[in-house]
């Protein structure tokens, strides 16, 4: 039973990123490396974070103050998207695709695959599981959200409304994560 619920729980955090991957033509057109290279700063920015918190001094943290790391890690990648979009890799519309389906997927493997794997090793079944695979497609969808707003931030000839809307998707959009840790607490 256990194996079934792990070959489930990670049928439905992963199909819908492999989907998007094969329907939007990126491994037509070799965009695998974009990708790749964008996990890698996926994973550089955690790391960062990581850093960034060790700095804090623990005994003075209230439960406020974890509230203020989550908003200021947001605002780290956000940063870093707005990098990654004014920067080369993301001068076209298909790059951005790519860049999203690439963060997307290192959010997955580095936040989703381990606690599906260890937690649904048990005998039973937990809900809590099944739950973290669908945060996974809901983040899938933030991604885009998140790379695309701040695109349509950087272009200059746009119209003002999709700069306004861009400007409040980013804004936000991070209210959802912030909201949804908290109310597992």
């Amino acid at each position: 039973m256990g194996l079934f619920h792990l070959a489930n729980c990670l049928a439905l955090a992963t199909g819908p990123h492999l989907l998007v991957y094969k329907s939007t033509g990126i491994p037509d057109n070799d965009a695998f490396w974009p990708c790749f290279k964008i996990a890698c700063v996926y994973a550089l920015t955690q790391i960062l974070k990581f850093f960034l918190i060790t700095l804090a001094p623990h005994n003075y943290l209230s439960k406020g103050d974890s509230m203020t790391f989550d908003v200021f890690g947001i605002v780290l990648e956000i940063i870093v998207i707005t990098m990654i979009v004014r920067g080369s890799l993301c001068r076209s519309e298909f790059n951005v695709v790519a860049s999203s389906v690439g963060w997307s997927i290192a959010s997955l493997v580095t936040t989703r695959y381990v606690p599906i794997w260890v937690g649904t090793r048990g005998l039973e079944f937990d809900w809590k599981y099944l739950c973290l695979s669908y945060e996974a497609n809901l983040d899938l969808i933030d991604t885009f959200v998140m790379f695309y707003s701040v695109w349509l931030l950087s272009r200059r000839s746009g119209p003002t409304w999709s700069t306004l809307l861009g400007l409040l998707t980013v804004i936000a959009g991070p209210a959802r994560s912030i909201f949804y840790a908290h109310m597992l607490m």
